[in-house]
């Protein structure tokens, strides 16, 4: 998944992490927390503070 052009890689080193957080972590959470509203309701609700 991490492509390497003649430059180097396609992401900057320092942001390397936060771009697979956002493209890979984050969305499997948020499909997560849908799935997990749909099933277990009692469980996903948020708590109030």
């Amino acid at each position: 998944m991490c492509e390497r052009t003649e430059r180097g890689v396609d992401v900057a080193d320092r942001w390397h992490a936060l771009d697979h957080a956002l493209v890979g972590a984050l969305p499997m959470a948020a499909l997560y927390r849908l799935a997990l509203r749909r099933w277990r309701p009692d469980v996903a609700r948020l708590r109030a503070a």
